[in-house]
C-alpha cells in the first residue's frame, strides 16, 4: 500500500506482461521462467496445470484497508516475483489466477462498490476468460482496436454484471459483431455512464438501437464527435434515461441537436447537473432555443456552450446572449459557465454583465476570443458611460475562483475597474489575460501579487 490511507478506493489491473523493447521483453521471460520454478517447487499440481497457460500479469493497488488485507492474503500465500514495494507486481500463471481469486470474487464486488466510482478504476485488458474471474470491475474502456465482440463475450459470462461505467471512445460500430453488442447490453444492469465519443456508427438505426438496449438508470452520456446519426432519430429513445445528470453533445453541428424534435426531449432531462454543448455553431437563434432548455434543469451546475457564435459582433447585436443569461436566472446552483468564442463583442458583453452579478454561486467563467475590444465609451460624445469591460468587472460574483478573458483588450477604464476589482475577489486563484497585447496587464499581475498572494495570473 502507498502512504496515503483514503478509505474506499482499490484498483485492481489485469495485463499482459510485454514490452516493446527487447531488453525488458528478455527480462520478462526470465521473470517468467523463475515464476515456472518457483511453482515446480511449491506446489507441482499446479505447476502441471498452468505449463500450457499463458502468463499474465496482476497490479494490485489499493488504500482501502478491509480490500488490503484479504488482496494481500492470498498474495503473501503464492508470492513468486515481487517489483516494487509501494505498487507491487506479480507475476501468476492463468491458472494460479484461476485458483487464487475465483474465491474472492464476490468479496470484491461486495467491497469495492461501496467506493466512490470517480476514485475507483477497475481495468481488466487480459484475456477474455481471466477477466471472468473479476465480476466486481466497475468500469472498461475496450480499446478502439478491440473488437466489439469481447464486450459481448464478457457480457454473456456474467464477467460486467457490476459494470458501471463503460467506454466504447473512438470505435467504428461498422462492425459484424455490433448486433451481439447490443444483444449483450441489457445484461449491463449496473450501468450508469457511457462513452461514445468520436463514435462512428453506420446508421443512425444503430445508434438508436444501442442506446434503446442500455439501461434506463444510466446519468452519464457522451456523444461527443459521434458521427453516422441524427439527433431526430433518437427523440424517441432519449427521454429513457430520465435521471441523466450529465450529458454532452458536443460537435454535433450537422445532427440537428437543437432541432423541433429535440428541443422537447432536452427540456425534459430535470435532473441535469451537466450540459455540455460546444462547438454545435447553434447562432443567435440556438441560443434562444437553448435559454429555452436550461429553464427546465434547475439543478444545473455546469454549461459549457463554447464555440458556438451566438452573438453578432459584427452587426453590433447582442444575439441571444441576453436571453439566455436571464434563463440561467433559473439556476442558483450555476459554477461553472463557459461561454468562450461565442462572437459577443462589446455589444453582447453589456447585454450579459448585469445577470452574472446574480450568479451566486459561480466559480469558473470564461468569456474569451469574445471579441471585446474594450473602447474607452461606447459613445465618445458621451463621457458617463462606462466601457464594456468595466461593466464587466464590476459585475463579476465575489465567488469566482477562475476566470479565463483571453484575447480581451484593457484599456484604461477596463484596468481601473480590474484595480478596483481585485481585492474583494479573495476566492480567485487563476486569471488568464493572456494573447492579446494590453498595457493594463503588467499593472493587474502586479496588484493580483500585492492583494492576492495565492491567484495566479497568466499573461
Amino acid at each position: 500500500m502507498g502512504r496515503s490511507q483514503k478509505r474506499g478506493v482499490s484498483r485492481i489491473r489485469l495485463m499482459r506482461p510485454y514490452s516493446t523493447k527487447r531488453s525488458k521483453r528478455s527480462k520478462t521471460k526470465r521473470a517468467r521462467r523463475s515464476s515456472h520454478n518457483s511453482n515446480n517447487s511449491n506446489n507441482s499440481n499446479n505447476s502441471n496445470n498452468s505449463n500450457n497457460s499463458p502468463p499474465i500479469g496482476l497490479a494490485v493497488n489499493t488504500t482501502n484497508p478491509a480490500n488490503a488485507r484479504s488482496v494481500l492474503s492470498v498474495l503473501h500465500s503464492h508470492l513468486i516475483d515481487p517489483t516494487s514495494k509501494s505498487h507491487p507486481v506479480h507475476r501468476f500463471t492463468s491458472s494460479e489466477l484461476s485458483t487464487m481469486f475465483a474465491p474472492l470474487s464476490r468479496e470484491f464486488a461486495e467491497t469495492v462498490r461501496e467506493a466512490p466510482l470517480r476514485n475507483t478504476e477497475t481495468k481488466v485488458t487480459a484475456p477474455v476468460k481471466w477477466r471472468s474471474l473479476f465480476p466486481a470491475a466497475l468500469a472498461l474502456r475496450l480499446s478502439p482496436k478491440a473488437p466489439l465482440k469481447e464486450v459481448a463475450d464478457l457480457a454473456e459470462k456474467g464477467a460486467l454484471t457490476y459494470l458501471e461505467w463503460l467506454s466504447l471512445e473512438n470505435h467504428n460500430m461498422d462492425d459484424p459483431a455490433f448486433p451481439e453488442l447490443v444483444a449483450a447490453f441489457p445484461r449491463l444492469s449496473h450501468l450508469t455512464s457511457l462513452n461514445l465519443t468520436n463514435t462512428h456508427f453506420k446508421e443512425s438505426s444503430d445508434c438508436a438501437a444501442l442506446l434503446n438496449a442500455t439501461s434506463p438508470s444510466l446519468t452519464s452520456l457522451s456523444l461527443w464527435g459521434t458521427r453516422g446519426f441524427e439527433f431526430k432519430d433518437l427523440d424517441g429513445v432519449l427521454p429513457r434515461f430520465r435521471h441523466l445528470q450529465h450529458l454532452n453533445v458536443s460537435l454535433n453541428y450537422d445532427n440537428g441537436i437543437l432541432s423541433d424534435s429535440m428541443r422537447p426531449v432536452l427540456a425534459s432531462f430535470h435532473e441535469l447537473r451537466e450540459l455540455e454543448i460546444n462547438g454545435n455553431w447553434i447562432g443567435p437563434e440556438g441560443a434562444v432555443a437553448l435559454s429555452h432548455i436550461v429553464t427546465h434543469m434547475p439543478r444545473l451546475r455546469v454549461l459549457k456552450a463554447g464555440f458556438n457564435k451566438m452573438g453578432k459582433a459584427r452587426t453590433g447585436e447582442d444575439g441571444g446572449i441576453e436571453t439566455l443569461m436571464a434563463a440561467l436566472r433559473t439556476c442558483p446552483d450555476l459554477e461553472h459557465l463557459d461561454l468562450k468564442e461565442n462572437d459577443f463583442g462589446d455589444v453582447g458583453i453589456l447585454s450579459l454583465s448585469p445577470y452574472l452579478s446574480e450568479c451566486k454561486a459561480l466559480k469558473y467563467l470564461n468569456l474569451s476570443s469574445n471579441k471585446i475590444l474594450d473602447r474607452d465609451t461606447p459613445d465618445p460624445e458621451d463621457d458617463t458611460l462606462k466601457s464594456p469591460l468595466q461593466v464587466l468587472v464590476e459585475s463579476l460574483p465575489l465567488s469566482l475562483e477562475t476566470l479565463y478573458l483571453l484575447e480581451t483588450n484593457i484599456n484604461k477604464a477596463g484596468l481601473d475597474a480590474f484595480l478596483e476589482k481585485l481585492p474583494l475577489m479573495k476566492h480567485l486563484s487563476l486569471l488568464n489575460l493572456s494573447v492579446f497585447p494590453s498595457p493594463g496587464r503588467e499593472a493587474i499581475k502586479e496588484k493580483a501579487a500585492e492583494v492576492l498572494p495565492g491567484c495566479k495570473v497568466v499573461l
